[in-house]
């Protein structure tokens, strides 16, 4: 059997999410902005250290270049 009490608490907990998932999150635009200059700076700042690699140089080259400079920064 249901119990009624836990169907109105299930009930209310799916509205609030939903409410929470259509709420615009104001800083997102800035958030993303502010990651994307980031990621660019990155880009260019380890672009000679990529095309040190022999052969042509693809994404996953690049990735794998991108995280081992990355580790050897940490040193």
């Amino acid at each position: 059997m249901l119990d009624p009490n836990q169907v109105e608490t299930v009930v209310r907990a799916l509205k609030q999410a939903e409410g929470r998932r259509k709420t615009v999150d104001p800083a997102l635009a800035g958030r993303l902005f502010t990651d994307r200059l980031e990621v660019d700076r990155l880009f260019r700042d380890h672009q000679s250290n990529w095309l040190d690699v022999a052969g042509p140089v693809g994404l996953v080259e690049a990735g794998i270049a991108a995280v081992a400079g990355m580790l050897a920064a940490l040193d």
